[in-house]
């Protein structure tokens, strides 16, 4: 995991989880989809936070079907 990247990850207008990232001073990257369209309901919160050891970051939400879902990137 890259200290020096800051990940947005949202709920689009369509229901689909995505992210944006920025790494250093450069440019903002994305959105890229990471769900499919209707995947949550739109405007869904999702909370980001780093595991004990830094080196991962979860991703939670709550699905159209109202379970709770996990994303995580290592």
């Amino acid at each position: 995991m890259d200290n020096n990247q800051l990940d947005a990850v949202f709920v689009d207008t369509y229901g689909a989880v995505n992210v944006m990232w920025v790494s250093h001073y450069g440019k903002w990257q994305g959105p890229v989809a990471m769900t499919e369209p209707g995947y949550a309901v739109p405007g869904t919160p999702v909370a980001l936070q780093h595991q004990v050891d830094n080196n991962q970051l979860d991703a939670v939400f709550v699905d159209t079907y109202g379970a709770v879902n996990v994303m995580w990137v290592s």
